[in-house]
């Protein structure tokens, strides 16, 4: 990623204040980074499954659960965390 760590973090905190702008150049990269990161500590410890690619990958979604949290017969999580974007109100 070709961006310093305080620029994402202005970026992460003002996106409301960057949407129309500054955020859309640097937003695919700077979540890839994101969801880059989450995956490798995740396969670090061991024993999880996810999908991992929250803005800049084709679900839109980063999910992760422990590897033993069950599923749906069509392979679905039951139980997970996942992360998204939004407002929180």
């Amino acid at each position: 990623m070709n961006f310093s760590k305080e620029l994402c973090q202005f970026a992460i905190r003002n996106t409301a204040f960057l949407e129309g702008g500054v955020f859309e150049a640097i937003e695919k990269p700077l979540f890839r980074a994101v969801n880059t990161r989450l995956e490798s500590r995740l396969k670090a410890l061991g024993g999880w499954k996810g999908t991992y690619q929250l803005v800049s990958g084709e679900t839109d979604t980063t999910i992760f659960a422990p590897a033993a949290w069950p599923e749906d017969k069509a392979g679905a999580m039951r139980a997970c965390y996942k992360l998204g974007s939004g407002l929180i109100n």
